[in-house]
């Protein structure tokens, strides 16, 4: 899809039931790409779909129900246009390295200040005697850490938040065991090493995922309450199903 479309294939205006659909497919797109390139994909894709439906209904359909058929082929347009902003961002490696860099820095932050007091903690318990009253707090930074890092890594970085929570953590990580030698013979920094590599990697990552998710849904609802109706494709498609 980098080749524009000819306009001069295609109808003043789509029918209402395609127009829905190419609607919902380039709302994921909404400021992931200009508006230029999301009327170029609109385009496209319309042409495709409204040839398609010509082609079903030269075997003998109706209208409406070729271009139903062609709709359901195309796939869900949430999903299709998902699909379309990652393939899109793996080509455009200026802008994905740039939206990497970004959500690294948010997972830093997210990630790096709770680190940085669970080290001034294991510094003061271990170059003082061993302070107990440290290790309540010190126990629940350690735990929640991954969880309010990766999900504020997920809700607050534009793009590839869970590969920005990873680097951020590796760098995190490479920090504590600088700090952590520094301790020895003291093996406390070793150990919250430990507790780094095997729960905050795979819960922070988790926590970015599930916060992506969670930020992409509800996008989608607020869309669709601004649309003010459900589409008619979806309950055409329920129709088929039964």
């Amino acid at each position: 899809m980098h080749s524009r479309p000819d306009t001069s294939l295609l109808s003043d205006e789509p029918a209402p039931l395609l127009a829905d659909y190419l609607d919902h497919l380039c709302a994921p797109l909404i400021g992931v790409m200009s508006y230029e390139r999301r009327r170029e994909i609109s385009l496209e894709v319309r042409l495709h779909l409204e040839s398609l439906a010509e082609e079903l209904a030269e075997q003998g359909q109706t209208s409406e129900a070729a271009l139903t058929a062609a709709l359901q082929e195309f796939g869900e347009p949430w999903t299709v246009g998902e699909g379309m902003v990652r393939t899109l961002s793996s080509h455009a490696s200026e802008s994905s390295a740039r939206s990497a860099r970004t959500a690294m820095a948010h997972g830093v932050a997210w990630f790096g200040l709770p680190a940085a007091a669970c080290l001034l903690l294991l510094t003061q318990h271990s170059v003082d005697d061993p302070r107990a009253e440290l290790l309540p707090l010190l126990t629940l930074l350690t735990l929640m850490t991954p969880v309010f890092g990766g999900a504020l890594t997920g809700f607050t970085s534009p793009a590839r938040a869970e590969s920005g929570a990873c680097r951020a953590l590796a760098l995190v990580g490479a920090i504590s065991l600088g700090i952590a030698l520094l301790l020895l013979p003291s093996r406390m920094g070793l150990v919250f090493l430990g507790v780094q590599a095997a729960y905050w990697f795979p819960i922070g990552w988790l926590a970015a995922r599930a916060a992506v998710c969670i930020r992409r849904q509800y996008h989608r609802g607020c869309f669709l309450r601004l649309a003010g109706r459900r589409l008619s494709y979806v309950s055409l498609h329920e129709g088929v199903k039964r």
